[in-house]
Formats: C-alpha cells, sequence, structure tokens
C-alpha cells in the first residue's frame, strides 16, 4: 500500500498551523533587530510551513521549494517565525538556556494561513512533502510546526501521521513534529500528525527566572496518543519573548529548538540513521521515565548530546533482530568510578528505539511488533541478574501494557543506585551488590497478528532494525570515567559507535 492511498480510509477536512496563529503584515513580525549570522557550512532543517517572508532570512536559505500554498494564501508570518527560531534562537534576548546550534533553512510552503480559502488537501500535501524529500536527499532533518485543530482519536492512528511516518521512513529522516495547542476544550491530547510514530513529537515547556526548563506549559497539548501511544516525546521552551515585548506561545515555537539539535546530531554522528537520532535525543532528556505532559523531558543533559558529557559515558550502536531469538552484547565495562565498596552507584540509562511493524486497520493494535530489552550484571553470587528494562516477558498482558507499554516501540529505562549502607539514600535509589565490573545488554523482539498481515516464514525471515543508546553516570561527575571506560574496553568501541561480538542464540556473530 502506498502513502498515498492510506488516506482513503479516513477523512481529513482542515489543516491550520499551531493556534496562537494570528495572520500579520511582514512589517509588524518583530525579530532581532542586529544581522542574522553566518550560516555557510551549517547543517539544514527542512521547514514544512507558511513559506518565508523576504529580506532576512535569505542569507540563510539553503533551498526553496515550489510553493504548494500561493503567496497570498500561506502562513508566510507563521513560517518566518519557526525559520527565525532555526536560524538564530539565542540570539533572541529571551535569557533562555538553549545551546548554541544554528541551522540554515529549506523551506516547503505548505501550510495555509487560518481563515483563508485555500483548503487542504491531504494528498496534495503528502505528494508535496515526498517530493521535497526525494529532491533534497541531504537535508536530513524536517519540522512540522502544524497540526489539525481536534485531539487525536483515542484507539485509531489517524492517515496523516501514518503516511508521514511511511514518507519519513521510506527517506530515513527525522521528523519533528509539534503537539498541537489547546482549544479550551476539555480534550487535550495531541493533535494529528503528532500520533506519527516515526516522528519526534514536541511538546511546551514553561522556563524558570534562570532560563532553565521548568513545568508543563498551559497552553499546549499533551499525551496519549491512540492506544495510549508514548507521545510527546519531547519537551522544550514554548513561550519567546519578542523584541517588540510581545510573547509566542505555543508547540509550534518549542518543535524549532529540537529540530535545529537533531540536525547537528545527525551531522556529528559517523554512521547516523533516524532513529540513533532519536534515541539519543531521548537519551538526553532531563526526566527519568516518560511523563504525558512532558515526554521525556528536554534534552538538556548535554550542550552537545552525540557527545558523553563530564563523569559519564555514552554509548549508541545499530542493530538488526530476528524475531524471538536473544541477542546480548556482552562485556560492557563499568566504569571504576562507578563501583563503591563492591556495589553498583551512579544512573544508567537504557534508550531503545523499534522500527515496528504497523497496522492500519481501524481497531487498534497499530502496532505489531514489540521489542523487550533490558541491562543486566553479575550479582556478587555470579548470577546474571537485571538493573533496568523491560518487565519479564511470562509478565501478565494488561499488567506488561499497563506498567511497561510494552508494545510501543521506544523504550528507556533508567535506574539510580547508591551503596546500600549510604544514609542518604532517598526514595526511589536502589542498590546492587557486583559479582564483576561488566554489563550486559540484552533484546528481544516479538511480533503478533502474523497470519492476518502475512505468513510465520517471511516473519522468522524478517530483521527488525533497533537502536540503542546507553548512558552511565557516576554520581560525582569525575573526569576520570570515560577514560577509564575506553581504557578498560580497548579496541572494542569507536567514537558514537560500539562494535563488539553479540552472541544470538547461543552462536557468536560480527
Amino acid at each position: 500500500m502506498t502513502f498515498y492511498s492510506v488516506l482513503s480510509s479516513g477523512s481529513i477536512v482542515k489543516w491550520d498551523p499551531v493556534q496562537p496563529l494570528v495572520p500579520t503584515r511582514a512589517a509588524q513580525i518583530s525579530l532581532p533587530d542586529h544581522e542574522p549570522p553566518n550560516l555557510r557550512d551549517a547543517p539544514v532543517v527542512g521547514v514544512i510551513d507558511g513559506g518565508l517572508l523576504p529580506g532576512r532570512y535569505e542569507g540563510s536559505t539553503a533551498w526553496i521549494e515550489q510553493p504548494l500554498v500561493p503567496d497570498r494564501w500561506a502562513a508566510r508570518d507563521h513560517g518566518t517565525r519557526v525559520a527565525s527560531l532555526i536560524v538564530e534562537v539565542e540570539r533572541w534576548g529571551n535569557g533562555l538556556q538553549v545551546p548554541a546550534t544554528p541551522c540554515r533553512v529549506g523551506v516547503v510552503q505548505a501550510v495555509a494561513a487560518p481563515g483563508s480559502l485555500w483548503p487542504f488537501n491531504p494528498h496534495r500535501f503528502l505528494r508535496h512533502v515526498a517530493s521535497a524529500m526525494a529532491n533534497h536527499p541531504d537535508t536530513r532533518v524536517w519540522n512540522v510546526s502544524a497540526n489539525l485543530e481536534e485531539a487525536c482519536d483515542e484507539v485509531d492512528v489517524s492517515p496523516l501521521a501514518h503516511a508521514l511516518a511511511q514518507i519519513a521512513r521510506r527517506f530515513d529522516n527525522t521528523l519533528v513534529i509539534s503537539a498541537g495547542n489547546r482549544d479550551g476544550s476539555d480534550k487535550c491530547r495531541i493533535s494529528p500528525p503528532a500520533d506519527c510514530e516515526a516522528g519526534i513529537v514536541v511538546t511546551g515547556r514553561m522556563h524558570d527566572r534562570r532560563g532553565r526548563v521548568a513545568g508543563a506549559c498551559p497552553e499546549c497539548r499533551t499525551g496519549l496518543g491512540p492506544d495510549n501511544m508514548l507521545k510527546p516525546d519531547l519537551s522544550w521552551f514554548s513561550n519567546h519573548n519578542l523584541p517588540d515585548g510581545s510573547v509566542l506561545v505555543g508547540t509550534s515555537y518549542a518543535a524549532p529548538l529540537v529540530s535545529r539539535l537533531a540536525a547537528h546530531t545527525w551531522r556529528h554522528l559517523k554512521e547516523p540513521n533516524a532513529d540513533l537520532v532519536k534515541a539519543i535525543l531521548i537519551g538526553a532528556g532531563d526526566l527519568g521515565a516518560f511523563h504525558h505532559e512532558l515526554g521525556f523531558g528536554s534534552p538538556v543533559g548535554h550542550a552537545a548530546p552525540w557527545e558523553s558529557p563530564p563523569g559519564s559515558v555514552v554509548l549508541a550502536w545499530k542493530a538488526q533482530l530476528k524475531a524471538g531469538s536473544y541477542y546480548y552484547w556482552r562485556d560492557i565495562a563499568l566504569p571504576a568510578t562507578m563501583v563503591d565498596r563492591g556495589c553498583l552507584v551512579g544512573r544508567l540509562r537504557l534508550t531503545a528505539i523499534l522500527a515496528p511493524e504497523v497496522t492500519l486497520t481501524g481497531s487498534g493494535n497499530y502496532f505489531a511488533s514489540r521489542i523487550q530489552t533490558g541491562l543486566q550484571f553479575e550479582n556478587h553470587k555470579h548470577v546474571w541478574g537485571r538493573l533496568i528494562g523491560s518487565l519479564p516477558v511470562e509478565t501478565a498482558e494488561g499488567l506488561a501494557r499497563a506498567e511497561d507499554a510494552k508494545w510501543q516501540p521506544t523504550r528507556c529505562y533508567e535506574g539510580r543506585f547508591v551503596h546500600p549502607d549510604d544514609r542518604t539514600r532517598k526514595d526511589g535509589l536502589m542498590s546492587a551488590r557486583l559479582g564483576g565490573r561488566r554489563l550486559r545488554v540484552y533484546a528481544r523482539t516479538f511480533e503478533r497478528d502474523v497470519f492476518a498481515r502475512e505468513s510465520l516464514v517471511a516473519a522468522r525471515d524478517r530483521d527488525h532494525e533497533v537502536a540503542f543508546v546507553l548512558t552511565m553516570e557516576d554520581p560525582n561527575g569525575d573526569a576520570r570515567t570515560f577514560d577509564s571506560f575506553v581504557q578498560a574496553m580497548g579496541t572494542r568501541v569507536q567514537s558514537a559507535v560500539i562494535d563488539q561480538d553479540v552472541l544470538v542464540g547461543g552462536e557468536t556473530n560480527l
């Protein structure tokens, strides 16, 4: 089934940039008054929005697609504001703590202004997006700060989101989508196409007096997605002061912050793909678990999430898994700074993103494949046990869905560990007595409803692509953590990639 035909199963009537979005004349758009930065070699974010007003950002524009929506009907003021955040949000004078990751923009003028007479045609919109991605293969991150007006369905994924996921995965691009803004009704769930499984969905977040991230933005939509989909993925600043004293509020203005960081992450990784970039950004989130209002938080753990912050080690790798087989990544050295009197101390976080099999049947169960994964250690009795990760496979289905969201393709587990004799121990912290200084990651994939979709043989032969990110952080920010790990691992690791033997079903493969 092509990404054009899937829309026949649903009806989409209207497409609007997220609110509040009031069309204004060009002269009324307040932007920084100093010259924009020189971004000749900066990465590019494709901006699928209302286009770009002439003038200030022409020098920061990498390319412009032929418009889908004519200038007279397009939300060009909104598109210009989104582009401005991508190019120079750190120069707005907001005092917000955002990393300096400026990007150029590519312009896809495909969103009409509110109240315009230009009708939204989903088939034409999707063809236009796919054509833009085909025309610009070097642009790996695409920002969509626009949503339908209504909340997503509680069970079924929207045809628009499904089609966008197919397009993004076809080109292996990162799609960053705003969660949408609340409309005053009781339904505050995310708005399509924010129910796109392949996308990084971003909602809004407030800031404190020091410009640091704070609580959820009351104007922005929150999770969950259809069938308890773990959306939004991330959250970031959604309130931005303009030089004229006015304030922009909305998820439209949170998504570009993630887009520009994603574009720089793509550039810095040796062998990136869309899911690995997504896993790295989620792994850098400041929340230890998923929160329906904030996702996994904001990627503020380090200004450069593709690097290991001081006192920590970040491992990233990709794998292809056959359904049903056990996979192990063994002999992951535990940094010496994370061992105290034979016990594990510090923070561990494992993030895994599965490229799922999906079925748009209109009856739920959108995800037809899942991953079970976790991080294990050898205890003082020399028995391997779970540190963090999925619930055991024998866990009752209802419990596993409620407590572990077992059918969701994004898995993120975190544990904080202290010595059992630590008198400052707080609730939520764990202890683990070690029998060795080696850890291992395990993973296993499963499929359901196979006979309704295809043959069992085809399912067994299929490779399931998974991206993994493991973060190990000592409790004191010790600068020796990274070096001690690299020395222990030797030639088995290289920058941004882990390369070691993988044990599959009792056999060792490279």
